[in-house]
């Protein structure tokens, strides 16, 4: 059975989530938990004893010789708010993007530690030494059902990562696309909750990698239309459609993308790449505006990190160095008069990609 170290991760993102304090467990008090398990003191003297040396034989009390306890086990996909809900070797994901009620769970390279209910998603937490592992998740019961409330039947993890199996997490039926959320548990099953503050602020349940062209990918009951855009590691989300303002929840307009694609609601920004002078030019903050010579005629985006929290950009750029930069399949999607090209993404070894943005491209050597 596997000790999850103090994180687990949702890659296809970069977002690294806290397992909160009932993450930590040592192997050690295991171990004693499963020696002390048949109660009482180990240092105490035997039963077969207690009567004394001159005791009469039938006053004496007889060894145990019952099996110790199992020590208990943390019951997957329960509420938990710190270690007491989760015992060893259990873990608490609570926090960083996840529903403050909490999922107990264990960390897993295969289904032997997580029981008949549940099952191990490969590949989304590490161990103590940094090596990916699973957690288990619990199975939905029959007709795809789940026994607590607050549990929806998905087949993705946070809406991002598909899995294995059809498991139980947090979720609100009927949640449409564009809908408010803070964690994925305001969303539908299958959404997850992105909360970009460059196209989404106050977060929106979405949709990832559906299928353009094919609207019933997006969630049902709504009026999502999925589109091609990058966000992240997806190339399609799926956004709320609309005709006027009047159709879009408060802050968000009805946006008129580029020539063929539908109206879709969001906030008003200029596109990744768009010239500029100073930040508020490209959309509220944390938009920005680069104006160094490396960016002739200035260029909208944002700052970023490689890795990490950081490295969410503006939908239609990616994260490359410092700066979220706008992706691209061919050089005519680019600033050409003022010299940009469709160049090649490069990320730092070993990390590989074979995304294109618009760029300057460097002086030939």
């Amino acid at each position: 059975m596997k000790k999850l170290s103090g994180s687990w991760l949702l890659v296809a993102f970069g977002f690294t989530f806290g397992l909160g304090a009932c993450g930590e467990s040592s192997t050690s008090t295991t171990i004693d938990a499963a020696i002390e398990g048949g109660g009482g003191d180990r240092n105490a003297s035997p039963d077969i004893v207690q009567g004394g040396p001159d005791a009469p034989l039938d006053a004496m009390s007889p060894p145990d010789m019952s099996p110790p306890e199992a020590a208990p086990m943390p019951v997957i996909g329960a509420p938990c708010t710190g270690p007491a809900q989760c015992p060893m070797p259990g873990s608490c994901i609570n926090s960083q993007g996840f529903p403050s009620q909490g999922y107990c769970t264990v960390g897993c390279l295969d289904d032997s530690p997580c029981g008949s209910t549940a099952f191990c998603q490969p590949n989304v937490a590490t161990d103590m030494a940094g090596n990916p592992i699973g957690i288990c998740l619990l199975k939905c019961g029959a007709s795809d059902t789940c026994m607590a409330s607050a549990h929806v039947c998905s087949s993705k993890l946070a809406g991002v990562i598909p899995t294995v199996q059809r498991h139980c997490n947090y979720g609100t039926p009927g949640t449409k696309e564009g809908a408010a959320c803070t964690t994925f548990g305001n969303c539908a099953g299958n959404q997850a909750c992105v909360n970009s503050p460059y196209d989404f602020p106050g977060g929106h349940c979405t949709t990832l990698n559906c299928t353009v062209g094919d609207n019933a990918t997006c969630a049902p009951g709504g009026d999502g239309v999925c589109i091609a855009a990058t966000l992240g590691n997806f190339n399609s989300i799926c956004r709320d459609a609309c005709t006027a303002d009047a159709d879009c929840r408060a802050g968000y307009t009805c946006l008129q993308p580029a020539t063929g694609r539908p109206r879709v609601c969001g906030i008003v920004t200029k596109e990744p790449g768009s010239a500029c002078t100073m930040d508020t030019e490209c959309g509220p903050s944390p938009w920005t505006c680069s104006t160094t010579a490396e960016y002739p005629g200035g260029y909208c985006g944002a700052n970023c990190t490689p890795s990490g929290p950081g490295n969410l950009c503006p939908i239609g750029s990616i994260c490359n160095g410092a700066t979220c930069l706008k992706t691209c399949t061919a050089d005519t999607e680019c600033r050409m008069s003022a010299g940009y090209r469709c160049v090649p993404l490069v990320l730092p070894a070993p990390a590989t990609s074979t995304l294109k943005v618009c760029q300057v491209p460097p002086p030939a050597p």
